[in-house]
């Protein structure tokens, strides 16, 4: 199993969004949807969509890395059922709020004493995706729910990453162990 950099994804996504968001809220709505903001907030939407390619790979990642008996999901199916209208309501669900329950089942049948992800996390990570939808309509709503996703997202990279690399140096060990005889 091959480690995950935490420095990579935790940096990519939250610095497209740093850059991202002020681009395209600040900006839009100094200029207005005139022609002088309309490059602005292009800009803006690439640095975006590059967050979510970003954060897309990721979440393939950490399913690869536990796949078998205890996934709910394959990593394919974890990111491409997301980019399905509506469905993707309930896939939140699965793909991100599934994953730590997966992870841990894993930890404790493989008798490895890791420690935990956090399920909580991935439930308000998805119950805060569904509501951004909401609160879209409302532009001061949709920047505090955006912040908040920004900060959870940030939160689950980092342990994400962290457990995926635990687990493959566990791995490593019981590997070196099994060789050694």
């Amino acid at each position: 199993m091959r480690r995950m950099s935490t420095a990579f994804y935790l940096a990519s996504y939250v610095a497209a969004m740093i850059i991202a968001i002020p681009l395209i809220t600040i900006v839009a709505a100094a200029l207005g949807r005139t022609e002088e903001g309309m490059p602005f907030v292009c800009a803006g939407l690439l640095v975006m969509v590059y967050g979510a390619v970003v954060y897309m790979v990721f979440l393939y990642k950490i399913w690869a890395a536990i796949q078998g008996v205890h996934a709910r999901t394959t990593p394919g199916r974890a990111v491409g059922f997301m980019f399905i209208p509506f469905y993707n309501f309930y896939w939140v669900f699965q793909a991100v709020g599934g994953w730590a329950p997966d992870y841990n089942k894993l930890v404790e049948e493989s008798g490895s004493g890791l420690m935990h992800a956090s399920e909580g996390l991935g439930l308000a990570l998805s119950i805060v995706y569904l509501v951004s939808f909401v609160s879209g309509f409302n532009p001061f709503g949709s920047a505090i729910v955006g912040l908040a996703n920004t900060v959870l997202v940030a939160v689950f990279i980092q342990q994400g990453c962290s457990r995926v690399n635990a687990l493959a140096e566990w791995e490593e060990r019981r590997d070196e162990q099994v060789a050694a005889g």
